[in-house]
């Protein structure tokens, strides 16, 4: 009988640490033979490619008058929500079904935290119904400045959610949602890298050795 896959998210605010830690898991999961599969969003999808570069100004409204203007926020919300269901029926499911774990870097709880800043927070919710729960969820909790500054040092086009002040907001809306949720764990990004690491491995290895998984 095939393993139960597992699904993980980590989730944290610009510079927490997200895509690393994913990545980390990933390469040791397979090391020792267990199928995994590092995800993330905005997906490479076409809409998630959208929204890139909506938050990279890459695409911006034009004016008549010959100004530009950033997309609505309550617009954005939406495409995010609509990458997510695809992302969750063509990729996250299918491979979970098959045994996989899957370890998605964001998911809904981003458009809980930073969406929920320009839009109404049931509402954000409401268009996100659709998303599954994980079985994981991690919350890299990094001090805004220092998330920032790695930010700057990887000399990346800045996003626009990429201010001190909305990072603070955001930073709030995580720690309130995240709480809520008996498979969250809290856990500080501003240590090193291998601190982090360790301790999100060691909270998912001890689930995938409840699953059966040889660790």
């Amino acid at each position: 009988m095939r393993r139960k896959g597992l699904f993980v998210v980590l989730e944290g605010i610009d510079g927490s640490g997200t895509t690393t830690i994913g990545k980390m898991l990933e390469s040791e999961l397979k090391q020792k033979n267990i199928r995994a599969h590092y995800t993330f969003e905005p997906t490479g999808g076409p809409v998630g490619s959208l929204i890139k570069n909506i938050l990279s100004k890459r695409v911006v409204m034009n004016l008549k008058n010959g100004d530009s203007a950033v997309f609505d926020q309550k617009a954005v919300a939406l495409l995010f929500a609509a990458d997510r269901l695809d992302h969750i029926r063509n990729e996250i499911e299918p491979l979970v079904k098959d045994g996989f774990v899957v370890i998605s870097d964001r998911y809904k709880f981003s458009s809980f935290a930073y969406q929920s800043i320009f839009a109404d927070s049931e509402w954000v919710r409401d268009i996100n119904r659709f998303a599954i729960e994980p079985d994981l969820l991690f919350f890299l909790d990094v001090d805004v400045k220092i998330g920032l500054k790695r930010v700057g040092k990887r000399g990346n086009v800045r996003e626009i959610y990429e201010r001190e002040e909305l990072l603070k907001k955001v930073r709030t809306n995580y720690l309130s949602d995240i709480k809520k949720y008996r498979y969250s764990h809290i856990i500080d990004s501003n240590r090193t890298l291998d601190e982090v690491y360790l301790d999100i491995r060691e909270i998912l290895f001890k689930r995938l050795s409840a699953y059966g998984y040889k660790i």
